[in-house]
């Protein structure tokens, strides 16, 4: 239990302004007025985030896709509630029964 209170402290830190400021911190180490900047996925949201943030610094960009900023890490930390897989059921050659649940076919195969 111990352990896991540093990681709580730490992750009050772990924001996307943080981390945009860290990006724009490695451009002006790195000499560069201005950067170019390709997101996918969450680096879609972290790009508007820097560009809301340090858009003079920000030269082309591409953000591929569209993140719902009110959803960003919430589905991915949430924790999951695991559905037991169906039960295949041998029976005479040519017919097997399924048990199990159909939600759990549905989500799995999407």
């Amino acid at each position: 239990m111990g352990a896991a209170r540093p990681r709580r402290a730490l992750r009050a830190h772990i924001t996307t302004r943080n981390v945009a400021r860290d990006l724009d911190r490695i451009r002006r180490t790195l000499g560069e007025d201005r950067i170019s900047y390709l997101g996918y996925a969450y680096g879609t949201y972290l790009g508007s985030v820097y560009a809301s943030m340090f858009g003079e610094h920000l030269d082309r960009h591409v953000f591929d896709s569209c993140v719902d900023p009110g959803a960003v890490w919430r589905a991915s930390t949430r924790p999951r509630r695991r559905r037991s897989a169906p039960t295949w059921t041998p029976g005479p050659p040519g017919r097997a029964s399924v048990t199990g649940s159909s939600a759990w076919a549905r989500t799995a195969t999407r």
